[in-house]
């Protein structure tokens, strides 16, 4: 039967797999946490983890080699070939190197991942000169689409041509292309005409005209662009 009994007693099943056989008997082993072992034979010990596999009372046990007293544990050191605890050592070694460039490809590659999302989160952020094309655009196609419907308003419902009689019956809203104020950040001004045809009940007759004029639109401190002047040529 195996079986651990203390909390630094572990399964024997592991011990056995790279150690050496030291067969040392004991008719009683005290051990170094106070408890002690009877018909003992220590079985074997493993150089590379510290652990001897100990038969007591027909029962395996597995524990650290510090758990010996010190001349036992001196006695089972000194059985084990030198080759064999260079060998272990090697290997111990060998398995920390290894251990040591695995950590080492990890980091190089959580600094790569980190690197790669930091240059596709920059390349996926628009550049202040991308804002300011995308701003400026804006700014120049609201201008033209806000001074057509001004003209259109103004001539449709407040503009009295001829004598204050006359009626407009038709008209042609045309617009030329805004331009930005110079030294007035987010400020374009736009010319433009308008053809009237217009009935004057007076005369009873038909009369036409062209009128040119100039909008100004503004963006405001909430980024909304808006007329701010409207001059009649």
């Amino acid at each position: 039967m195996i079986r651990a009994f203390t909390p630094f007693i572990l399964s024997a099943a592991a011990a056995f797999a790279a150690a050496y056989d030291v067969n040392l008997p004991y008719a009683s082993l005290a051990l170094k946490n106070g408890r002690t072992l009877t018909d003992v034979t220590i079985k074997s010990f493993d150089h590379e983890n510290g652990k001897v596999v100990v038969m007591a009372a027909r029962e395996l046990h597995s524990l650290q080699i510090e758990m010996l007293p010190d001349d036992v544990a001196a006695k089972v050191i000194a059985l084990v070939p030198e080759e064999s605890k260079a060998l272990a050592r090697e290997e111990k070694a060998s398995r920390k190197q290894e251990q040591r460039e695995q950590e080492k490809s990890k980091q190089e590659l959580k600094r790569q991942t980190r690197e790669e999302r930091q240059r596709a989160s920059e390349m996926s952020k628009p550049s202040n000169r991308d804002n300011a094309d995308q701003a400026r655009t804006r700014l120049l196609a609201r201008t033209k689409q806000l001074a057509r419907e001004k003209a259109d308003y103004y001539f449709r419902y407040e503009y009295q041509p001829g004598s204050g009689s006359s009626v407009v019956i038709r008209q042609g809203v045309m617009v030329g292309e805004p331009e930005e104020v110079t030294g007035w950040s987010g400020r374009c001004r736009i010319k433009g005409s308008v053809g009237l045809q217009f009935y004057d009940s007076r005369g009873s007759s038909f009369s036409t005209t062209v009128r040119e004029f100039e909008v100004t639109v503004q963006r405001n401190d909430r980024g909304v662009e808006e007329v701010v002047d409207f001059t009649l040529k």
